[in-house]
């Protein structure tokens, strides 16, 4: 079952969106904050490493799971 071009790229841009929304919309906050509190100008360089790691977890997991998913889709097709 394929998925209309339009369709792919709404989703896609939404989900895209959406994440830009979170991590960008709340990081002057978040650095500021933690600048504050721990009075540390590196502070925000921490924040910003658990981002990275979160994200590098997120495409594993994602790359996992489309690997199962190709194979599944070849061995259904053989």
């Amino acid at each position: 079952m394929a998925v209309r071009d339009e369709l792919h790229a709404a989703g896609m841009s939404i989900a895209y969106n959406v994440g830009v929304l979170q991590v960008g919309g709340t990081a002057p906050l978040v650095f500021t904050t933690l600048l504050d509190t721990t009075g540390s100008p590196v502070s925000p360089a921490y924040s910003m490493v658990s981002v990275a790691v979160v994200s590098v977890l997120a495409v594993t997991v994602a790359r996992r799971g489309f690997a199962q998913r190709r194979r599944s889709y070849r061995a259904r097709s053989a």
